[in-house]
């Protein structure tokens, strides 16, 4: 797909894109506040309509209260990144690929994005972060932000971020995780993957 773009522009999500976050945030609500749940039952991003949330009556409210708590958990902090995301990231940067990071997390969490990002990815320059505040309260779509500055393909997990970016003639590979399985992706502008090495 990459030989295909307009431009040498490329969106990246972060959560599960770059960084292992519900595997970390898992470990977070196990360690911390005794809620145990298999990764593979994350099945749904809307997590408080999963049954380890909803049997303990914990509501969208109560879920973005547990994200802020891991945020500055010891366990957020030091989360670990997807395997070969790295390497992935200066192949692309050899190839003069613009990076953009476009992430669903809430201006608030500019800091300890930044500070995960120089700790775990310290010589990949990333030309700049837009932060849509999708976790909580109205946000802006991610097609909207690569039209505005003509990225013309994204990585991501969410497969409605994908099929809304192929509506708007943004191509985009979507990395198969437990709460994108269900979705049919039957798209020219999406490609399902596994791996970074993938990624070409």
């Amino acid at each position: 797909m990459l030989k295909w773009l307009a431009n040498k522009k490329i969106a990246i999500d972060i959560d599960d894109v770059l960084s292992l976050t519900v595997r970390s945030f898992l470990e977070f609500l196990k360690e911390c506040h005794e809620i145990d749940m298999h990764y593979d039952e994350f099945t749904n991003y809307r997590a408080h309509e999963l049954d380890a949330f909803r049997s303990k009556n914990i509501d969208e409210d109560g879920v973005y209260s547990l994200w802020i708590d891991f945020s500055s958990s010891h366990i957020g902090k030091q989360m670990e990144i997807i395997e070969w995301s790295s390497d992935g990231l200066r192949r692309l940067l050899q190839e003069w690929y613009e990076l953009t990071l476009i992430t669903a997390r809430n201006e608030s969490l500019r800091d300890y994005t930044q500070n995960w990002l120089n700790l775990r990815f310290p010589d990949i320059d990333f030309s700049w972060i837009h932060f849509t505040g999708g976790l909580k309260w109205a946000h802006i779509k991610k097609s909207v932000i690569c039209k505005q500055h003509w990225i013309g393909l994204m990585i991501e997990d969410n497969a409605e971020n994908v099929i809304e970016l192929a509506e708007n003639w943004i191509k985009s590979y979507l990395f198969t995780k437990p709460w994108n399985k269900h979705h049919t992706i039957d798209h020219p502008y999406i490609k399902r993957i596994d791996s970074w090495g993938e990624i070409q």
